[in-house]
């Protein structure tokens, strides 16, 4: 009786390891872009709620506010009255960029306006750069990716 293996058995065994790890890279691939996709989703929304909240809150409240960008932590958080209310902790991965605002604070009055226009830029965690750019006194604000 002979022992071991023929070539073309090692082949075709090599060959099906191959295919199935490629087929594992690929799932592994797909399963990432739409993890990523999912995040840049819930960050658009999640800011937007946020923002959104706010001035509400200071329309309502009728107090002003401040929405501050906390690039080194990678969180937003509203102040009212010199009082941390809330705040908005990133998703691991995305990465907020300095916003072309003074301070990193948007002011939101007591009817709930701002008289800051800004773009906000985050990184996904595939590091493609997204803006969000909201406009003055209105809630108008263009997404692009």
């Amino acid at each position: 009786m002979k022992k071991g293996f023929t070539l073309i058995e090692c082949i075709i065994s090599i060959s099906i390891v191959g295919i199935m790890v490629g087929l594992v890279s690929i799932s592994i691939e797909s399963y990432k872009k739409i993890e990523n996709d999912i995040k840049i989703s819930n960050t658009n929304n999640g800011i937007f709620y946020f923002i959104n909240t706010y001035k509400k809150y200071c329309m309502i409240q009728e107090c002003s506010g401040s929405i501050n960008f906390d690039v080194s932590n990678d969180k937003i958080t509203f102040v009212s009255n010199g009082k941390q209310i809330d705040e908005y902790i990133f998703l691991d991965g995305i990465d907020l960029y300095n916003p072309n605002l003074i301070n990193h604070k948007m002011n939101i009055d007591n009817k709930g306006y701002s008289s800051n226009a800004f773009t906000l830029k985050y990184r996904d965690s595939m590091k493609k750069l997204h803006t969000i750019t909201f406009s003055v006194g209105v809630d108008y604000a263009e997404i692009k990716y």
